[in-house]
């Protein structure tokens, strides 16, 4: 998952460059918006990537820098939801287990229940 958000953010900068001519006006907004980063980590024209792990392509708007703020952020996403997910089991599990408990209480009640009223 969060390497698909990153080839997405690549191909956006990438396109986004292209759009505009060379400005990175689109890609700095919405890297700012999304609480990702500085706005001054974003060039302000495209730049060749081919130093860049994530972006390589000849034209981008994504810096070095901004590789690690995109990396940092979807290990976050990538946490977030995990942890969701692992609160939502956590739930499931207990209340299946409670269910359980019940259901067998009440099959150990309902088989003793004869025996009781045969002797009285």
């Amino acid at each position: 998952m969060f390497l698909g958000s990153v080839i997405v953010v690549c191909v956006l900068c990438g396109a986004a460059a292209m759009e505009n001519g060379t400005s990175c006006a689109e890609v700095r907004q919405v890297f700012v918006m999304r609480g990702i980063g500085a706005a001054h980590l974003v060039p302000d024209t495209w730049t060749e990537g081919k130093d860049s792990n994530l972006c390589p392509s000849s034209q981008t708007c994504c810096s070095k820098s901004m590789e690690s703020k995109y990396e940092e952020a979807g290990r976050k996403d990538l946490k977030n939801l995990l942890q969701g997910a692992d609160s939502y089991l956590k739930t499931l599990i207990s209340t299946s287990a409670t269910k359980f408990r019940g259901n067998i209480y009440s099959k150990c009640l309902l088989q003793e229940q004869p025996s009781t009223f045969s002797d009285a």
